[in-house]
């Protein structure tokens, strides 16, 4: 098969000749239909995600954890997913042995975890990959392939937005990225009274306003001025601070920012880590 394989970083090369994997007890075969480009595919390429420099993953690997495909095959024991179903994948594959994946649930913590396209297994810029079922999720065939990538991020933003906001919330997004925008989408969903949106590149916060924002703020403009600037934006929403502030940068200097933002007993996430402040 096809493949995309990344041997180094800043290094990349495009196999005619990749081997089809096939499917082991309690997996699928899976003929790839589409993959997205996250931005953590470029950190790998780029040689500085952190996973390569602290030496838990290692080249070469085949990217891609953003994907929808089409069951091809079945691998023993697979009995919840037949030939032709169209899937979309969990990026981390955990061990299921160990308490994180047992006892707390929080299997995305398992120390012996893989993560698709980064750590520890090839992903999706090829024509097929085979996957646990208890990882798979049916989609409908009637999702165009396209939007279905989309499924994976879209995931990250409603877990932040179900562990962090309430109902009558006002809500701070710090991002105007992918991840931003579909948390600003989530947080409308779930309730939240407002919802502000800080970024920096226009067109992207001009597409906040158009998906619902309730406010947008440019804190590149801002500069020195954004706390304090983002803080009047909140106030005339709700006389107060936010009661949900959730950081999608992963900028220091951003996570810095929501601290001023967030008032007493309200909560501020990093994507996927939570602090409360009481």
């Amino acid at each position: 098969m096809e493949a995309v394989e990344i041997f180094a970083a800043k290094q990349f090369r495009y196999v005619k000749n990749f081997p089809i994997p096939s499917p082991q007890p309690n997996e699928v075969l899976i003929k790839v239909k589409a993959v997205g480009i996250c931005g953590t595919d470029v950190e790998v390429l780029e040689g500085h995600m952190g996973y390569f420099t602290s030496g838990m993953a290692k080249y070469p690997v085949v990217p891609g954890h953003e994907w929808v495909g089409v069951v091809e095959a079945l691998g023993e024991n697979v009995k919840d997913f037949s030939v032709g179903d169209s899937v979309v994948g969990e990026t981390i594959i955990p061990c299921w042995n160990c308490a994180d994946c047992n006892e707390t649930e929080n299997y995305q913590r398992c120390s012996k975890r893989m993560e698709t396209g980064i750590m520890n297994k090839h992903g999706a810029f090829a024509e097929y990959l085979t996957y646990p079922a208890r990882t798979l999720h049916k989609i409908s065939d009637k999702i165009p392939a396209k939007s279905g990538c989309l499924i994976e991020p879209l995931s990250v933003a409603f877990s932040a937005v179900k562990n962090t906001v309430k109902k009558g919330d006002v809500v701070i997004i710090i991002g105007d990225g992918p991840i931003g925008l579909f948390l600003l989408m989530v947080s409308k969903i779930w309730g939240a009274k407002s919802v502000i949106v800080v970024g920096g590149i226009e067109n992207r916060l001009a597409k906040a306003k158009e998906l619902g924002a309730d406010a947008i703020y440019d804190a590149v403009k801002g500069g020195a001025n954004a706390s304090q600037e983002i803080q009047e934006i909140v106030k005339k929403l709700d006389g107060n601070l936010a009661d949900a502030v959730i950081e999608a940068t992963g900028n220091p200097k951003a996570a810095e920012l929501t601290l001023d933002l967030v008032k007493t007993g309200g909560c501020f996430r990093r994507k996927t880590r939570k602090f409360e402040f009481g």
